[in-house]
Parts: C-alpha cells; sequence; structure tokens
C-alpha cells in the first residue's frame, strides 16, 4: 500500500497494483466505473506530463467537487509537440482533436470513466460520466 498526499491535502491510498499500473494504459480501469476523482488525477499526471495544473474541483470553481480542472491544457499543455487542446482548431477529419481536444487525452478520461467539456477557450474540466 502506498500513501500518496495530493496537492490540496487529501491522502489516497493504492495498492501495489494501483501503483504500478499509474502511466501505462489505463487499461485496468473497468468501462462503466467512474475512478474517483484523486487516483483519476495521478494517472493524468503520470500519462501527461506536460499539462500542468491538473487537479480537483472545489466548490465555487470553474469545476466543482467530483470533476476535474485540467489545468493548463487548454493553454500551453502539450501531448507530444502537439497543444492538448486548440479551441480554434479546424481539424474537421478528426486526425489528432475530437472536439478540439487532443484524441489521447479525450481517450484517456473516458477509460477513466469522464466526459471533457470546454468551460470558455481557454479552459477545460472532466466531470464523471456514468
Amino acid at each position: 500500500m502506498k500513501v500518496i498526499k495530493t496537492a490540496n491535502g487529501n491522502e489516497i491510498k493504492l495498492s501495489k497494483s494501483e501503483w504500478e499500473s499509474i502511466g501505462k494504459t489505463a487499461g485496468w480501469i473497468t468501462a462503466g466505473k467512474v475512478v474517483p476523482v484523486e487516483k483519476a488525477i495521478l494517472v493524468l499526471q503520470q500519462m501527461f506530463p506536460g499539462i500542468h495544473g491538473i487537479r480537483a474541483g472545489v466548490e465555487g470553481d470553474i469545476a466543482s467537487e467530483g470533476q476535474i480542472h485540467l489545468g493548463d491544457a487548454a493553454e500551453g499543455g502539450e501531448i507530444g509537440e502537439l497543444p492538448a487542446a486548440d479551441y480554434y482548431s479546424e481539424d474537421y477529419e478528426e486526425k489528432v482533436y475530437v472536439m478540439n481536444v487532443h484524441k489521447k487525452l479525450r481517450d484517456a478520461l473516458d477509460k477513466l470513466g469522464y466526459g471533457i467539456e470546454w468551460y470558455d477557450a481557454g479552459t477545460l474540466y472532466a466531470y464523471p460520466e456514468y
């Protein structure tokens, strides 16, 4: 069992198998189940080190409790050498972006049980889908 302290001071416990799977394919996640916010954030931080400021939403914030604020994904965050999201993208054939969000980020959130939505041109948040 590994205890991790999150940015907002909460402690979460991960089993050895959960910890080892973070940052891989997130394939241990069962479709139809929402991964708890704190664990989902850890997975996203490991999978996408080029996106800074991924954190849990708080009451009164754009992303409220139970949701995930996706930090600078919309403004400066990168996946590889491409922007993690591009509000003004014209990728109509969806080669890289689906609804202006990088396919890899959208797929990871889907596996974690979260949808993704634009708040405005510079802000993205994820919410539980199931």
